[in-house]
């Protein structure tokens, strides 16, 4: 539980650009921006339960991601990690499996403080994006 909200706060970090990741569907976080880096992430659940910070969880990411692609190097320190199809067959194969598709209407992260937002900032000095 620890480790996820340590990854997703690095979303958050003000290092490159801002990343949100979206969850999976009955997984849902709320960020503060207005709180300190690395305490922006405010709540966790899972199916509408609250994330244990103690107890393990299997996540599923791109092995970009898990390679700690993005900045996102906590998914680096993983237990157990399990090797699957490779990004682009795992698209493929969602793509071809089931048509047309809905888009998901469900919210996987509330944002408490929009008003802080970066996503409008142009990047600093001498960093292009």
């Amino acid at each position: 539980g620890k480790d996820i909200k340590a990854i997703l706060e690095q979303g958050f970090d003000m290092i490159g650009p801002e990343q949100v990741l979206t969850p999976s569907q009955g997984f849902l976080y709320h960020v503060d921006r207005s709180r300190p880096i690395g305490s922006r992430i405010t709540g966790m659940t899972l199916n509408g339960r609250p994330i244990d910070p103690k107890a393990s969880y299997r996540v599923t990411t791109s092995s970009f991601l898990a390679k700690g692609g993005d900045s996102f190097t906590g998914f680096t320190s993983g237990r157990n990690p399990i090797d699957g199809p490779s990004d682009i067959g795992a698209l493929e194969s969602w793509l071809k499996s089931a048509h047309p598709r809905a888009l998901p209407t469900d919210i996987r992260w509330i944002d408490e403080r929009p008003d802080l937002s970066n996503a409008d900032n142009p990047a600093p000095p001498g960093q292009v994006y």
